[in-house]
């Protein structure tokens, strides 16, 4: 009796992860939010990382930088979040949300012409950094 209480929690689990993955999905397709980081080779963006960010997030924000540069060449700095440039927009990497997410959450947002992009644990941030990739450069 218990093996199958805990197949059915097993499933729950698994149908809350596609449903919170749905619910992403949706909400994503539906930004009207346009960047242009990139014209002609040049950014005016800088690659922003959490002055507390664990060596996963600091890879993340890496492997964003190896992408944009690799499509572009226009070489975005990454820089920690107290040494930003004030002439630059920012793409910030990690957990700079005041909003709460749970494990496997994704945030990827657009606020004042700043593109966000974290989530709730390590992976889900390595995520939402490969969604924004293919999303930005058709991978």
């Amino acid at each position: 009796m218990n093996h199958i209480k805990q197949q059915y929690l097993n499933l729950f689990k698994v149908l809350k992860y596609l449903l919170l993955l749905l619910i992403v999905t949706i909400i994503s397709c539906k930004s009207e939010d346009t960047l242009q980081l990139i014209t002609n080779g040049v950014s005016n963006y800088e690659i922003v990382f959490n002055g507390e960010a664990n060596e996963s997030e600091y890879k993340a924000t890496e492997v964003l930088k190896t992408y944009i540069d690799k499509i572009s060449n226009a070489n975005i700095p990454i820089v920690d979040e107290s040494s930003q440039n004030s002439q630059l927009k920012k793409i910030y990497v990690g957990n700079f949300s005041k909003e709460s997410l749970i494990a496997d959450e994704l945030l990827i947002k657009v606020e004042n012409d700043n593109l966000y992009i974290s989530g709730g644990s390590d992976l889900a941030i390595q995520n939402a950094v490969y969604r924004v990739s293919r999303k930005l450069f058709k991978l």
